[in-house]
């Protein structure tokens, strides 16, 4: 700390390791980052979702810390970074809200149903077919796209595999 004509002003010295610090810590972030974006770009739609928002809030404080380092703008005298990670809490937030984001129910259903030897079918109140798995569809001849939405008497008839008792 220094005073200056009776103001009261902080100076920061950085060590002789800060450089290296810095480095070291964004080869980090931006491997996890490649990481993340190589996972977003092979990933289905929940999935796919999931990785995006994760990835926009990773590199939110990312930019706001590169900016105030390299000393561009405003950004030279005044550090974003606390700020930036308050807009990474609001991305997360709103992934949770609109998108549940981290929600574990599609890796357990992923992980148990589609796993499952005997068949799975989940019928809204008009008998339309809104999920089913691997089993079931096998059992019917079937493809995913074939029975999604339809009702259940339609895509299982008589004689198209062992669903005669639905039909």
């Amino acid at each position: 700390m220094t005073t200056q004509e009776s103001f009261l002003s902080w100076y920061l010295n950085m060590g002789h390791f800060s450089g290296f610090f810095y480095i070291y810590s964004f080869v980090l972030i931006f491997l996890g980052i490649i990481f993340f974006f190589r996972q977003f770009v092979r990933l289905t739609a929940p999935y796919g979702t999931q990785a995006a928002i994760a990835l926009t809030a990773a590199c939110v404080p990312v930019l706001g810390n590169i900016l105030h380092i390299a000393d561009i703008g405003p950004f030279a005298f005044f550090d974003p970074t606390p700020f930036s990670f308050a807009i990474t809490g609001l991305i997360l937030f709103w992934g949770t809200i609109q998108h549940e984001f981290l929600n574990i129910i599609p890796v357990a259903r992923e992980s148990v149903i589609e796993s499952m030897n005997d068949g799975y079918i989940v019928m809204d109140v008009s008998n339309s077919i809104v999920d089913i798995n691997k089993a079931a569809l096998e059992l019917a001849g079937k493809v995913r796209k074939e029975v999604m939405g339809k009702k259940l008497k339609l895509p299982f008839r008589r004689g198209s595999g062992d669903f005669r008792s639905c039909a």
